[in-house]
């Protein structure tokens, strides 16, 4: 009897805790009638923690005028379902927040320093998707490398 009452406590607890869990449910057109130029991306992931956490949907890419090159990444949250968003509740990580730099570099493949080159912080709730954008500081930047970090670390 005792043990019964030991699980429907812990059953009613993990309820409670879920429960109040805020997620991200979306819908948008099947059909895109946009014309979207995502690159192909080479991911290194040595973070364990945001690699489980964070996807990268894709990269997209565009040419601003004067010849800026524009750029797009759209970032999904992947803690979803029961136990990740109890967990997520229990250690405080909800929202789960990250910080993101994106370094550019020149056509010799060479990094191109500027003002801009510094951790922008993002929260993410469970299954919410955000898109990250940014443009080249000049003309001369060919490329892009997107870092990403967990939030104060």
């Amino acid at each position: 009897m005792k043990k019964l009452a030991y699980v429907l406590s812990a059953a009613v607890l993990c309820g409670v805790v879920s429960g109040c869990q805020n997620t991200v449910n979306t819908a948008e057109n099947a059909e895109k009638s946009m014309r979207v130029n995502y690159i192909a991306s080479k991911n290194v992931s040595t973070d364990s923690f945001i690699r489980d956490r964070i996807a990268i949907e894709g990269i997209n890419k565009a040419n601003a005028p004067g010849g800026l090159l524009m750029i797009q990444a759209t970032l999904r949250s992947t803690r979803t379902g029961f136990w990740s968003e109890t967990w997520s509740s229990m250690t405080g990580a909800n929202p789960y927040k990250i910080e993101y730099k994106i370094d550019w570099l020149d056509e010799n493949g060479m990094y191109v320093d500027t003002p801009a080159s510094i951790w922008k912080e993002i929260e993410f709730i469970p299954g919410e998707t955000k898109r990250i954008q940014a443009v080249s500081p000049n003309a001369r930047c060919r490329d892009f490398v997107i870092n990403l970090k967990e939030y104060g670390k």
